[in-house]
């Protein structure tokens, strides 16, 4: 599953230099479906847990969720196809 496609320069960025080195990509079909889907799954949960990583270093905190309460869920294994790619 790929997560971005390549597309061709907006029409007023035709002629900017950067797209000699560069390109252009955007969200592919199969991403915009899976966060689509995500973003349905996910209205009903509860928020992310906010754990400590760092004993206390600076930037300390940071969120957990825990993707195997999805288990037995269709986003669950549309989940799983972007592992490694992510």
């Amino acid at each position: 599953m790929k997560l971005f496609q390549t597309i061709k320069p907006p029409q007023d960025r035709e002629d900017n230099l950067i797209n000699n080195y560069a390109e252009w990509n955007t969200w592919s079909s199969e991403a915009l479906l899976f966060l689509n889907k995500w973003n349905t799954a996910i209205k009903d949960l509860e928020g992310p847990s906010l754990i400590s990583v760092l004993e206390g270093k600076p930037y300390d905190y940071t969120y957990s969720f825990n993707p195997y309460r999805f288990v037995g869920n269709e986003i669950y294994n549309d989940f799983k196809l972007f592992r490694g790619v992510i």
